[in-house]
């Protein structure tokens, strides 16, 4: 049934009607006979309000009572009214008439359709869905702090399991740490022991060899010619002599020092006023022209410089003679060394053990990182040589080295007292005590240092041990000589008695090595380099050693005025050259444990005393040594 708004007219008269046929009837009953009439509920309030507007309701103050029995049974006053005898007027008085209570016009009841009922039954499901989702978020969120809970704690024993093994970790790290360091200097101890037997074993070899072989005065009767010196100077770095004197013994299968005798008399014959000979006649049977031009022909290859490979790949380059590390192929010219002399430096160096001995630090104010990462690879603790390549004076490749499996190699230089000192740190000075050095005719006062060097690119530092040198006790240091060899190798007047054979006189050598560096600075692609093809005859040249050996000769002279002169004598003759530097004559040899001093005398109202100093400081930075290995230093009296 659809909601009644309101009552329509047939309605209330039906109501009106019925309520004056039977007074008695309630509003409920009333509600029943409009629902069976009129298919429609009203409601009793409505009923009640219409009933009041017709004046048809009981009196005021005669409501009547409200019993549920007499409610439950409305048709009751129908029933008495119908079967009960009417009384008569004589017999019964009439009842006063009662007014009525006012009462509210009905009001028809709103009765919700299908349509809306099922609108509030979608609500009410909804709500009730919303209830259960919020029911079921409150749940999860319940779940999820449970869950959140759990974790934090399992994360806390999973933190509190990870710091006991990383504490047990450090432990095991610590301990094996230092078996390692223990094993490590046990190592260190045991090869500081073979290191030291090594070179115990070395020097007597060097002393038994000394013993058997002839003394260079038996060689070279008359030595104390400045021209010999220099001449076999020149040979001793070119090795053209000794090369074709290993030849010779090879054919003959000789031992002995008999064949490089016989080379040096032929070679100096002109100066030693001996008298020429035949080759042939001096080594019958021996045909060995045509290898002795191209042994001469090879020893006068200039090696400019060494370019070192480091195994990732970074390189650094040497110059030929070991003056500093560069950064750059492009040397000065005058810094190169023949291919022969270089060769037995880096084979000693590399191969046989003994320290590399560089002049000076490169830079100024900061160490070049070509510097750093030479010292730490040699040290193993850095990226280690793989590879030296060898290029000409044209910078042309002309051979290479192979080093063998990554080594610590120990090394030597010097370093000045106004270099890197934002970048030097020392670490530990000694007391200074009086040295003196006989080799070179050095007094110093020489204490024992510990310094680090730094450069901003690399995280280690070069730790080194060393000694600094200065000639008085109350002045300044004038060069700190630095190392990475244990004191237990070499003490402070080993290792300057070691530099100071390579560089007897470092002030003098830095300041020709600053000239020489301006000079290629302002004059780099105009300055010349030494060649001996001008000089040399071609490879088809003469047949005869001792024509050969002359013509060497005169190669070695051009090669002493371009290497050991100073610059102008380039292109004088060998007549000029023999009058002022060959006729010397040497007036006293000093000797010491394997090095020996030819000391000149000079002329009164020499002219090229100047000069002749120059040539003698820079042959003594050439280590020559004589044919036995002895050490030679030139001397003006």
């Amino acid at each position: 049934m659809g909601v009644i708004y309101k009552l329509r007219d047939e309605v209330k008269e039906f109501i009106i009607g019925e309520k004056k046929a039977n007074p008695h009837l309630s509003c409920r009953g009333l509600e029943e006979h409009v629902v069976e009439r009129f298919q429609i509920k009203v409601s009793k309030s409505s009923i009640n309000a219409l009933i009041k507007e017709a004046g048809l309701s009981a009196p005021v103050g005669r409501r009547a009572k409200k019993k549920r029995a007499r409610i439950a049974m409305p048709a009751l006053p129908m029933l008495l009214e119908n079967k009960l005898p009417q009384p008569g007027p004589e017999s019964q008085p009439e009842p006063e008439p009662q007014p009525e209570p006012a009462v509210a016009p009905p009001k028809e009841e709103i009765i919700p359709d299908s349509h809306k009922i099922e609108e509030e039954q979608i609500k009410k499901e909804a709500e009730l869905i919303r209830l259960i989702e919020e029911e079921k978020t409150k749940q999860e969120e319940f779940i999820k702090a449970r869950s959140e809970e759990e974790r934090k704690k399992q994360e806390m024993e999973e933190e509190r399991i990870r710091q006991e093994e990383e504490r047990e970790r450090q432990e095991a790290e610590l301990k094996a740490k230092e078996e390692m360091e223990a094993a490590r200097k046990k190592e260190e101890a045991a090869a500081l022991r073979l290191e030291r037997e090594k070179w115990e074993r070395l020097a007597r070899e060097e002393e038994e060899r000394r013993v058997k072989e002839p003394k260079a005065a038996e060689l070279f009767p008359e030595i104390n010619s400045s021209g010999l010196a220099l001449l076999d100077a020149a040979d001793y770095l070119l090795g053209a002599s000794s090369k074709i004197s290993d030849s010779i013994q090879r054919s003959l299968n000789l031992e002995d020092n008999t064949v490089i005798i016989k080379i040096k008399n032929l070679l100096y014959s002109s100066l030693l006023s001996l008298e020429k000979q035949n080759s042939l006649e001096r080594f019958p049977g021996i045909d060995i022209q045509a290898e002795a031009l191209n042994v001469i022909n090879a020893s006068f290859q200039d090696v400019r410089c060494a370019k070192l490979l480091f195994s990732d790949n970074t390189t650094a380059y040497l110059d030929g003679q070991l003056y500093s590390v560069w950064s750059t192929q492009h040397i000065p010219y005058d810094f190169s060394n023949p291919l022969y002399n270089l060769k037995k430096l880096l084979n000693r160096y590399f191969y046989e053990d003994s320290p590399l001995v560089i002049f000076n630090a490169p830079g100024y104010d900061i160490p070049s990182p070509e510097f750093i990462r030479l010292l730490l690879s040699l040290d193993s603790s850095y990226s280690n040589i793989a590879r030296i390549i060898l290029y000409g004076n044209k910078l042309e490749e002309i051979g290479d080295f192979t080093l063998p499996a990554a080594k610590k190699h120990s090394f030597i230089f010097g370093l000045w007292p106004w270099q890197f000192k934002e970048y030097r740190k020392v670490n530990k000075i000694g007391e200074f005590r009086q040295l003196h050095i006989e080799e070179v005719r050095g007094d110093f006062y020489i204490a024992d240092i510990d310094m680090a060097i730094a450069h901003p690119s690399f995280k280690e530092k070069v730790t080194l041990r060393g000694a600094v040198l200065k000639p008085g006790i109350n002045e300044k240091a004038k060069l700190v000589i630095l190392t990475n060899m244990p004191s237990e190798l070499i003490s402070a007047e080993g290792l300057a008695l070691k530099y100071l054979q390579h560089w007897p006189n470092p002030e003098d050598a830095f300041e020709d090595y600053n000239r020489k560096i301006e000079l290629f600075t302002y004059t780099a692609n105009s300055q010349r380099f030494f060649s001996h093809k001008t000089i040399l005859p071609p490879t088809e040249g003469p047949k005869d050693l001792a024509t050969l050996l002359t013509n060497y000769l005169k190669a070695m002279d051009s090669y002493i005025k371009w290497h050991f002169l100073p610059s102008g004598y380039e292109e004088s003759d060998f007549t000029m050259i023999k009058e002022k530097f060959y006729d010397l004559r040497a007036i006293n040899l000093e000797k010491g444990e394997g090095w020996q001093r030819l000391i000149f005398k000079i002329p009164e109202g020499y002219p090229c005393l100047k000069d002749l100093k120059y040539i003698f400081k820079r042959l003594n930075e050439k280590g020559i040594s004589g044919i036995d290995g002895t050490r030679f230093y030139f001397a003006i009296s």
